[in-house]
């Protein structure tokens, strides 16, 4: 009898564990309430890695994102008592790149996707135009951008969610959650999320 129930709390241990070290499905800082200060009000700062980009007047870029320094732009975390949830989103235009006529992107890892496994990917959004997606890497080490919902010259008198699912593909290695606002366009964007759709498709 004590084996049995020595087996059994090992059991539940073990299954506890597993449960425990299950990846969260998700990104950092959808709602961009976190925030970090650049060092320059009118450009940030090269040592942080975001030399390309300008940012507002209140020095802030939200904090676990990363902002393409190949496809810049202008930022600015918005706190006027309009955001969609919480206090401050994003307003975001493309008009820096003016020799490439690039876009401006920023992105943010996106945790626990599993090959094989579709996730739902939701934003609200409002006075413009974004593709919203993944930059996905491969163990090939090949890269491509995919979009997985757009915002299409969205309204500015309120906000609008978009939505769309993605599904990882085989030899998938990682992924970022992307923004990508289209070259001489902006938008406001908030609350972003990832959830799994479960095998049910419920």
């Amino acid at each position: 009898m004590k084996k049995s129930v020595y087996t059994m709390l090992l059991m539940g241990a073990l299954a506890g564990n597993l449960l425990a070290a299950a990846p969260q499905v998700g990104i950092d800082n959808g709602s961009f309430e976190g925030y970090i200060l650049v060092g320059n009000a009118a450009k940030a700062t090269k040592d942080l890695g975001f030399g390309n980009w300008s940012a507002a007047e209140n020095r802030r870029i939200p904090s676990k994102w990363i902002l393409n320094l190949t496809s810049p732009g202008k930022l600015q975390m918005v706190i006027d008592g309009k955001a969609a949830t919480g206090k401050t989103y994003l307003k975001i235009t493309a008009d820096v790149d003016v020799k490439h006529q690039r876009g401006a992107h920023l992105y943010v890892f996106a945790k626990g996707l599993a090959e094989g496994k579709k996730y739902r990917l939701t934003a609200q959004v409002r006075n413009g135009n974004a593709d919203i997606g993944f930059y996905e890497y491969k163990l090939d080490k090949t890269m491509k951008a995919v979009t997985v919902c757009k915002a299409v010259d969205v309204p500015a008198d309120k906000w609008q969610e978009i939505s769309g699912e993605y599904t990882v593909p085989a030899n998938f290695k990682n992924a970022y959650l992307a923004i990508m606002v289209p070259w001489q366009k902006s938008v406001e964007i908030d609350d972003i999320k990832l959830t799994e759709i479960p095998a049910d498709g419920k």
